[in-house]
């Protein structure tokens, strides 16, 4: 699915995008400056295997990298999406 569009509301601490039928989210906690923890993602099962999930993720990845934060990926899709694009290989919080 092209042109989707991914909004951010940071006071629910999500990414999300209105589908005819639901919301595509990914939900995060943000640490300080430091870091966001992106904790899960959800796309409405008539939805998956069309690259919602991938776009969402990507649109978050992207924030971050904007705004010079690293990520912690608890999420396992997050997870795959970053080990699969090398451009977010940078963006992984390593813990100290």
């Amino acid at each position: 699915m092209n042109n989707l569009n991914v909004k951010h509301d940071p006071s629910n601490h999500m990414f999300y995008v209105n589908l005819n039928h639901g919301q595509a989210i990914l939900d995060y906690e943000r640490h300080g400056d430091l870091y966001l923890d992106y904790k899960s993602t959800h796309v409405p099962k008539e939805y998956r295997h069309r690259q919602v999930g991938t776009a969402l993720v990507e649109h978050a990845l992207d924030f971050a990298k904007i705004n010079a934060l690293k990520v912690k990926a608890s999420c396992p899709f997050v997870n795959n999406v970053m080990i699969s694009e090398p451009e977010y290989h940078s963006l992984r919080y390593h813990v100290i």
